[in-house]
């Protein structure tokens, strides 16, 4: 196969996973949720200093942005309090649970992340993808955001 066949074949993948991952993931709703906690959702993925990221760094009993992202990607299985109340509302729990199974079976296991500015690259075994995430004052997940990485 040519080198880009090949490309071809893994632009259309991505293409199909980033469709798919929307219905499952309900990204519309997660990209109001982002908007209306302050966080852009542009292709660049620009987001601005998190007000408490400090207070989150020194105290060692909350979870930095991504310590929170990594737990998502690499724990057995998500947890439900990981997530704020309001973003559970608008993403159920059992949404998040069918978007985690469809990522590790498209994109296979996670291997690490990197922090890119002030958002994050998820890489798997068969692909990345780019996370912007929010968190309350409590540690919980308030606003995320997937791409195909760019």
């Amino acid at each position: 196969m040519s080198e880009g066949d090949r490309t071809y074949r893994e632009s259309a993948h991505l293409l199909n996973l980033v469709k798919r991952m929307r219905t499952l993931l309900s990204l519309c709703t997660v990209t109001v949720l982002l908007a209306s906690a302050g966080i852009s959702a542009q292709p660049s993925l620009a987001i601005p200093p998190l007000e408490n990221s400090e207070v989150i760094a020194q105290n060692s009993t909350q979870i930095t942005p991504q310590a929170a992202l990594e737990r998502v990607f690499s724990a057995p299985q998500i947890e439900e309090a990981w997530f704020a109340p309001e973003f559970l509302a608008e993403v159920p729990f059992s949404e998040l649970q069918e978007g985690r199974t469809f990522l590790e079976q498209e994109l296979g296991s996670y291997q690490e992340i990197r922090q890119v500015g002030q958002t994050y690259r998820l890489v798997f075994e068969r692909g990345q993808l780019d996370a912007a995430i929010q968190l309350n004052s409590e540690g919980q997940i308030s606003g995320l955001l997937l791409r195909e990485a760019t």
